[in-house]
Formats: C-alpha cells, sequence, structure tokens
C-alpha cells in the first residue's frame, strides 16, 4: 500500500524544522484554504444550531476554514445526538442494565449508543483540533500577521533573508598545540 503524502508541517517537525530538498517547493504549492465558516445550515434543529453557534464562537480565529464545513457539519450532528442519547439515558435513571425482551438483564440501549456516538466523534475532534493532544499539533494566525506563515516558516521569500555572518572561528595558536 502506497503512503499519502506527508504534509509539509509534519514533514518539517520530523525532520527537526529542516526542509530539505522537493520539499521546499512543495511546501510553496500547498493550498491555503479560505479562512472562516458558512453559516449555519437551514437544515439543523434548534439544538444543532446552539451547538454550531458555540463552537464557532469558542474556536479560535483561523482554525475553522471553508474546507472544514462539511466535516463541522458531522461533528455537529453527532454532538447533538450524543446529548439526546445522554438525555434519555439520564431520564431512565442512568441504569447500566435493563431488562430486554426476554426478562434478560442487557446493557442499556442508550448507553450503547452513547458508545457508539463517542467513538464516531473521537476523530472528527482530533481532526477539527477539540482535542488537547490535537491542539498541540496546529497553529492558527495571529492577529495583525500578514503573509503566508509557511513562507515565514522556511524564511521568507527568496532572497529576502539577510545574509548571516560568518560565525567566529576558535582555533588554538601554534603557541598553544602540544608538539
Amino acid at each position: 500500500m502506497v503512503m499519502p503524502a506527508m504534509p509539509t508541517a509534519l514533514r518539517l517537525v520530523k525532520t527537526g524544522g529542516k526542509p530539505r530538498g522537493r520539499y521546499v517547493e512543495r511546501a510553496k504549492r500547498e493550498p491555503v484554504p479560505p479562512p472562516g465558516l458558512p453559516g449555519c445550515p437551514d437544515h439543523f434543529t434548534a439544538g444543532q444550531r446552539a451547538i454550531w453557534e458555540r463552537l464557532v464562537a469558542d474556536s479560535p480565529d483561523g482554525l475553522l476554514t471553508r474546507v472544514d464545513a462539511g466535516l463541522f457539519e458531522a461533528y455537529v450532528v453527532l454532538l447533538d445526538a450524543r446529548n439526546e442519547a445522554t438525555r434519555k439515558f439520564n431520564e431512565g435513571g442512568c441504569q447500566v442494565l435493563t431488562r430486554g425482551a426476554g426478562g434478560m438483564m442487557v446493557t442499556n440501549p442508550y448507553l450503547r449508543e452513547i458508545k457508539r456516538l463517542c467513538e464516531s466523534l473521537r476523530p472528527i475532534t482530533n481532526e477539527l483540533g477539540y482535542s488537547p493532544a490535537s491542539r498541540t499539533r496546529i497553529s492558527v494566525p495571529v492577529k495583525g500577521q500578514t503573509g503566508d506563515l509557511m513562507e515565514r516558516f522556511l524564511g521568507g521569500a527568496r532572497g529576502s533573508a539577510k545574509p548571516k555572518a560568518p560565525s567566529p572561528r576558535v582555533t588554538k595558536s601554534s603557541t598553544e598545540r602540544k608538539e
């Protein structure tokens, strides 16, 4: 199986922040999606709209882009479904075991649904940067910063970087050398 191309930001982390070879040019060609989400979808329920608005307000500027809209919509729908299953579980007295159709004790179906929805939410949470671990791997533009973040990381446009002064070399004089 062929491995997909690694994003430049991750490649830079693995190589110690030094872009090498063809990856310098690839970094300049990587697409940058337009910032900001479109408005809340019309088909959302009132609960889903409330979750959408809360998450958009709580997300840092620049975190969500237009291309994230579909994934963000799925996240909101799953989160609302999980909240509804949790409400039903709580209304039933938070019983882990209930009587099934044959009178046997079975796991509460709401508890199973909550678990399934949480498992579905976990990868989306990581993709959107809403988990503590995923926040360490993302960066958002700081207000007032202009220009491309990758270009600034790579040292600016070609020819714009100031040349570094050579570092002085410390050498032993001929009198200090042991013979």
